[in-house]
Order: structure tokens, then C-alpha cells, then sequence
């Protein structure tokens, strides 16, 4: 499951990179969120746990409700 957001974040960073356009026209995605999380959860891989991780979802994730994650 980490490795997924991972991968998720590496996709979207390089979305910001590779094709500013789409970003510019899609301000619903949080693509900088999905990377910066991916730092998170990168640096601190092996001390994550599934609890942890859904808490910080429920407190970083921009415009969302818990009920949502």
C-alpha cells in the first residue's frame, strides 16, 4: 500500500513537471500534496503503520472529510 502512494506521487510530480498546461487547467488534483506525502512516506518507510498513515491522511489531505479516504 505505501509503495502505491509512492508511485503515486513520483507520477504526479513529474505531471507538474512534464505537462504545466494540465495542471494549470485541473486545480481540483492535488498533485503537490500527492508528493509531498510521497516524501513522507518515503523517508519514513519502515516506521509507517496503516493507522498512522489514515490519520495523516485525515489531517494533510486538502478539502476532504474522512469520510472520503
Amino acid at each position: 500500500m505505501i509503495r502505491n502512494f509512492e508511485i503515486i506521487g513520483e507520477a504526479s510530480r513529474n505531471i507538474e513537471r512534464g505537462a504545466p498546461n494540465f495542471v494549470t487547467a485541473h486545480p481540483e488534483l492535488p498533485l503537490s500534496f500527492a508528493y509531498d506525502m510521497r516524501n513522507e512516506l518515503a523517508q519514513g518507510y519502515y516506521d509507517v503503520l496503516p493507522n498512522a498513515l489514515y490519520e495523516w491522511l485525515k489531517v494533510r489531505r486538502p478539502g476532504k472529510d474522512s469520510a472520503t479516504i
